[in-house]
């Protein structure tokens, strides 16, 4: 008995030992992961509920899932295939095994497993195993598209042998805009090292390693002027853009205000002057002459400028597409939480010893909201070339456009820099009462349409126009009934007196 005693102890040591060591481990590769600056814990975070309720479909993929969160869906199941032929794809660029290659990736993964982990914002329920198939398909998924969208880089891995049928399969999903809108939802990442890491297995001996944003960015044809490590595709697109418009990752540069005496603004975060407002006070508001195309996101520059001497107000053009609103969530869900993350880090502040992060569109979403309260405001914007509309939308639909876009973002957000092109927009005055009443009042009148078009849209929801009828009548039958009561007719007077009359008589 007590020999048993002793086993069962001596066994409970081992598994106690075992587990401990297995922590060890675990907490030192993690640990090494954060401390080389390629693994950012809870970067790939869930979208926070007050900007998904507004659009809830707009954060999900339409076309193929990437990483665990999405996985399985129905709807998703057709890109499977799609992924696994290209991942033959990447398989034929390589020398040796392509078997064995894959076993050593799918090891790889297994022991990056709690780093993996680590970087999303959720509990992953999947096992080790189902987490690191993931891992090992969807990257060799992303390398492939990132691989054959440049010839250059498809002439320095070329495909060994491979069916004609599959050979340009990459080249073509790449080049569909559903997908690349998928790759840039933030729920819808794998960590960006799982990249690297299956480059190195795949590709061992290559001095290309480092060049995985480079190659990746060809997907949106952009490029980036100097080497990052980033999160995952949502971050290093993001950082793209500040890039290409000269705008540092951490300053709000991207706004300029030029104004001789600042003292007399007072900081606010929210602008009180619509398009028509702002032309009525004197300014000028122009597109920005810095435009030109851009691939992905459809806005060509980012910088607003105003200046505060001669009232003249630069907007960056947009364009809204099919993809625009998805996009364009994604990066501000981004921003909110990056800005949260280091909050609590550091404060409740969106500067951090004198450096602030660009949040260029959580501005520009709060910017044309503000700028639009109805549908005379869009047209002003269409009229001097700043909005294009490619979806064929009404003007009052263009007006809930940006409403939803804006809707449910923390103005806490805005850094200074920001806030300070607003204080001067709500503040500047150039024109005298003279002038700017017409301008108003015909806009306030324009707006009776906007009251006109909300009533109408929502009488024609669902059982709205039933159930306003109804109250309607019932508002009607109840006021008749009051005034019948202390106002009766005169007819009525004379038939209560003479049934007095009667009733008297008869006693």
């Amino acid at each position: 008995m007590t020999e048993l005693v002793k086993n069962t102890e001596q066994f409970q040591t081992m598994g106690e030992d075992a587990n401990l060591k297995r922590w060890r481990e675990t907490t030192k590769s993690l640990l090494d992961a954060v401390d080389n600056l390629y693994c950012q814990p809870y970067s790939i975070c869930v979208v926070p509920e007050e900007l998904r309720k507004q659009n809830e479909s707009a954060y999900e993929p339409k076309v193929v899932s990437i990483g665990p969160r999405f996985k399985g869906k129905r709807e998703l199941q057709q890109m499977e295939e799609i992924k696994w032929r290209c991942m033959l794809c990447l398989l034929s660029r390589t020398k040796g095994d392509g078997t064995k290659i894959l076993e050593t990736c799918m090891r790889e993964m297994l022991e990056l497993d709690a780093t993996v982990r680590a970087c999303y914002g959720e509990e992953i329920k999947l096992n080790r195993y189902d987490l690191a198939t993931i891992m090992v398909y969807d990257g060799c998924f992303l390398l492939e598209l990132a691989i054959s969208k440049e010839k250059d880089w498809s002439a320095v891995f070329p495909q060994q042998s491979v069916s004609v049928s599959v050979s340009d399969l990459g080249t073509k999903v790449g080049e569909m805009e559903a997908v690349l809108t998928d790759l840039t939802l933030l729920e819808n990442q794998i960590p960006f090292f799982i990249l690297d890491k299956l480059f190195q297995i795949l590709f061992p001996g290559s001095n290309l390693s480092s060049s995985i944003e480079i190659m990746v960015l060809l997907l949106w044809q952009q490029q980036l002027p100097k080497r990052i490590y980033p999160a995952h595709v949502v971050e290093l697109v993001h950082s793209t853009f500040l890039w290409m418009h000269d705008i540092p990752i951490r300053d709000a540069s991207s706004v300029v205000v030029d104004v001789d005496d600042y003292s007399v603004i007072i900081k606010q975060v929210k602008l009180n002057r619509c398009a028509a407002r702002l032309i009525a006070a004197g300014v000028t508001i122009r597109l920005h002459p810095g435009s030109d195309n851009s691939i992905m996101f459809r806005i060509h520059d980012f910088s607003v400028q105003f200046s505060y001497n001669n009232g003249v107000l630069l907007i960056p053009h947009l364009r809204i597409t099919q993809t625009t609103e998805p996009k364009w969530r994604s990066f501000i869900a981004w921003e909110h939480h990056r800005n949260k993350s280091k909050n609590e880090e550091f404060g409740n502040s969106t500067e951090q010893d004198g450096i602030e992060y660009a949040n260029v569109f959580t501005f520009l979403a709060l910017l044309f909201n503000d700028l639009i309260c109805c549908a005379s405001d869009v047209q002003i914007l269409k009229n001097k070339g700043i909005i294009k509309d490619e979806l064929g939308m009404s003007n009052h639909e263009v007006v809930d456009f940006f409403g939803s876009v804006a809707n449910g973002i923390d103005r806490g957000h805005v850094g200074s820099g920001y806030s300070n092109i607003i204080d001067a927009l709500n503040t500047f005055s150039a024109t005298n009462f003279v002038t700017r009443f017409p301008i108003i009042a015909c806009h306030d009148l324009s707006r009776i349409t906007e009251w006109i078009y909300g009533l109408q849209k929502f009488l024609r929801r669902g059982y709205n126009f039933a159930a306003a009828l109804i109250t309607l009548l019932t508002v009607v039958q109840t006021c008749y009934a009051v005034l019948a009561y202390h106002y009766p007719h005169e007819d009525d007077n004379k038939n209560l007196f003479n049934t007095t009359q009667i009733h008297a008589k008869i006693n």
